[in-house]
């Protein structure tokens, strides 16, 4: 593992990487935004949709990556203010502790007007990890 990850940026399982499937009645309507390794961004009409595979724990310079994506996505989300916005994927990280990644996902969730489906429906086991 140590030569995998020496050896540059690791794309495919289990590396990561993130993909958006849009429906082909839906790609007229669509424009690939951004595709980066951590995340992706598409418009479809007056939506867009954005896929994460944020940091987790254990990840070099963490919250540096996490802080640059999320301001990445801001500037997204600002550039298009006519659009409704849906971000979805991984975010590794518990929103409901009181630590510095899960304030930053806070801060920009409110600043940004965007509600957590995890609390607006009810989900009987919100964790993906087992426990």
């Amino acid at each position: 593992m140590n030569e995998s990850v020496s050896s540059g940026q690791l794309i495919g399982r289990p590396f990561g990487g993130t993909t958006i499937i849009i429906n082909k009645k839906h790609i007229r309507s669509s424009l690939n935004l951004i595709s980066r390794d951590r995340f992706t961004a598409v418009k479809i009409a007056n939506w867009l949709l954005v896929n994460v595979y944020m940091p987790c724990v254990g990840t070099a310079q963490r919250e540096f990556l996490y802080s640059d994506m999320l301001s990445e996505i801001d500037a997204l989300i600002s550039s298009h203010p006519s659009c409704y916005s849906l971000i979805g994927g991984d975010f590794n990280v518990e929103l409901d502790c009181n630590d510095n990644i899960s304030m930053l996902v806070n801060n920009f969730n409110c600043n940004n007007k965007l509600l957590r489906c995890d609390v607006v429906f009810f989900v009987a086991d919100r964790l993906t990890i087992p426990r």
